[in-house]
């Protein structure tokens, strides 16, 4: 697009450098952030005042003395830079179905499984979000669960330009509260739940789901939401709504039974009145409510139960929830992202399900710098459900993992428990205690090959971990 017609849409931009015929031409094809991602026909964001790429077309909020090329400035350097980009990038976006996901907890679960059904059928569908952009063929990294604009719109025009055409997405409440997808338009949307995390931004749980509400104004169809959650059962009334419960007969989307053993569960679930039998292969309740969820999107894009049913004994869940780990060590090992009370909670109780005779096991910690509240509530957890536990890091960040650990233990009350702060450590100390009849979940880290200590990233893979024992 030409910049003179890119500037003509953004007002009040001032001008520093040439400004000739052969600058009001110039094309803009996309908008760059980070200075390795600049090439030409790319306009340069200067968000972090590091240094500018030699010969870029830079937009800041301040001149910058130290380039001699072209500088366009404006006073809200966030908001011109994500109208800019959705210019650019309009038509594509525009010719995409876009539906959204949010919740404290299974949000990559729910978009997982709604590509899967979806893509069954032959459809392009892709899932965006912690795990990446994944489907139709793409598999692409992302640096964050929802991505700030000027990442996201050059993937959606990616999705569109491989023929792609409906991608579920993650919506997180950060993402929300910053406004990162401001101007999208969402055909459908799917909530999940609200529990206790990111208190350290919201401040308090009103507020938290205050912040996940702003997705209403960005949809424009169904609102698929969740009976058994006390903050999502509040959007019942909304228009277009279509429910989901674990149990609750007057939910569109219903189980009347579940049957679970060692491989899934046995399930007969209603669809808006019809009965349907199935098997699937994955464990916890959790999942199952994050399963209607996902049928209830993509209900919503013109596809019935009865034609979902036959892709239900296939699905998989996201890397890293609930996944078995393969390690020498006896019993069973299972890798899990749980890292809130709630989900800590889910995955326990999940285990406990499957594995009613077992001995369970659990291995967690709590990340540095983040909601310091939820860490007592995960320890009593843990202390309450699991037979026998073990402490270590997570993300430390900038926290001494003892302070962490000194938090957790003060929901533990004189539950016996082990401490390693090096998190490899830990993992095959409770490897090494595993009897035929024991089950170990290791949980908060999942999908994560990293872990942040102090001013250090370390790589830290656990499925690799425990195949190394």
């Amino acid at each position: 697009m030409r910049l003179d017609l890119l500037m003509d849409e953004v007002k009040g931009l001032e001008i520093h450098g040439s400004w000739g015929d052969t600058d009001r031409a110039r094309e803009v094809n996309s908008l760059a952030h980070r200075p390795e991602d600049w090439k030409e026909g790319t306009l340069f964001v200067d968000f972090r005042k590091g240094p500018l790429p030699k010969g870029a077309l830079v937009l800041t909020s301040e001149h910058r003395p130290d380039h001699d090329g072209l500088q366009l400035l404006c006073h809200d350097l966030p908001e011109v830079s994500r109208k800019l980009s959705l210019l650019i990038h309009r038509e594509a976006i525009q010719a995409l179905d876009l539906i959204a996901v949010t919740g404290t907890n299974g949000k990559s679960s729910v978009v997982h499984f709604a590509q899967q059904l979806l893509s069954s059928l032959g459809h392009p569908a892709l899932a965006l979000g912690t795990l990446g952009l994944n489907g139709h063929g793409l598999h692409r990294e992302t640096p964050n669960t929802t991505n700030l604009p000027l990442d996201l719109h050059p993937l959606l025009s990616e999705v569109h330009r491989s023929k792609g055409k409906t991608v579920f997405m993650e919506a997180s409440s950060i993402g929300l509260r910053e406004d990162r997808l401001k101007g999208l338009t969402f055909k459908s949307t799917g909530w999940t739940n609200l529990t206790q995390d990111h208190l350290d931004v919201h401040g308090t749980m009103e507020s938290y789901w205050q912040d996940k509400r702003r997705l209403l104004s960005l949809s424009q169809g169904v609102v698929v939401y969740n009976v058994d959650d006390a903050y999502t059962r509040r959007l019942c009334g909304e228009d277009k709504c279509l429910s989901y419960s674990i149990s609750d007969s007057g939910a569109d989307y219903h189980f009347k039974e579940i049957t679970a053993h060692s491989e899934g569960y046995d399930l007969e679930f209603m669809a808006l009145g019809q009965s349907h039998r199935a098997q699937v292969p994955f464990m916890g309740r959790h999942n199952l409510s994050n399963l209607l969820c996902a049928m209830g999107l993509v209900h919503s894009v013109g596809v019935s139960a009865s034609q979902m049913s036959p892709a239900l004994p296939n699905l998989s869940l996201p890397r890293g929830r609930f996944e078995r780990a393969e390690t020498r060590a006896l019993g069973r090992t299972y890798i899990d992202y749980a890292h809130s009370p709630d989900g800590l909670e889910r995955t326990l109780r999940a285990a406990k399900e499957h594995f009613p005779k077992q001995r369970l096991k659990v291995l967690f910690g709590c990340g540095g710098d983040r909601d310091s509240a939820k860490r007592a509530p995960m320890g009593q957890i843990a202390s309450k459900l699991a037979d026998e536990v073990w402490l270590t890091s997570d993300n430390s960040r900038s926290e001494p993992t003892s302070s962490i650990f000194k938090n957790i233990v003060a929901g533990m009350g004189s539950a016996p428990h082990k401490q390693f702060e090096d998190r490899e450590e830990a993992i095959h100390d409770a490897l090494a205690s595993m009897k035929e009849n024991d089950v170990l979940m290791i949980c908060g880290k999942g999908h994560e090959t990293e872990q942040i200590l102090g001013d250090t990233t370390l790589t830290m893979d656990e499925f690799s971990c425990c195949k190394n024992f």
